[in-house]
């Protein structure tokens, strides 16, 4: 089982620090499994509620918890089924014990900048 302080120290984090996120639910009892509501403020996700869902593993925080997309969205860090998140920074082989789950939560947030940042990169590989 995952360490329990870290696991409240986590959920704090994803309570405080974490924008246009509500809803985020857990058990007391088994705080492994929990559920979050993300609500964008930009366009084009603006109108839309996301439903996340975060697994620690039992070996967290030294294996990466599962993020991933129950509403799927259409998002440059998300696969082509629109749930599973594909970030280094989640990933099992580049997952780092000291990375907190708010900071993961960020990157996957849709904005705007996300695909601006994309598009950016990707005009200067031409």
């Amino acid at each position: 089982m995952p360490n329990p302080r870290r696991l409240q120290m986590e959920m704090k984090d994803l309570h405080k620090g974490v924008p246009n996120v509500e809803g985020i639910t857990f058990d007391e009892a088994d705080m492994t499994h929990v559920k979050a509501t993300i609500l964008p403020t930009e366009p084009p996700f603006n109108k839309a509620k996301f439903e996340v869902e975060i697994t620690y593993p039992d070996k967290f925080p030294f294996e990466a918890p599962k993020v991933k997309f129950v509403t799927p969205i259409y998002h440059p860090n998300v696969n082509e089924k629109g749930t599973e998140i594909c970030l280094n920074m989640i990933n099992a082989e580049h997952w780092k014990p000291a990375t907190r789950t708010r900071q993961s939560t960020l990157i996957v947030l849709p904005s705007t900048s996300n695909f601006l940042e994309h598009a950016k990169k990707h005009k200067a590989r031409r």
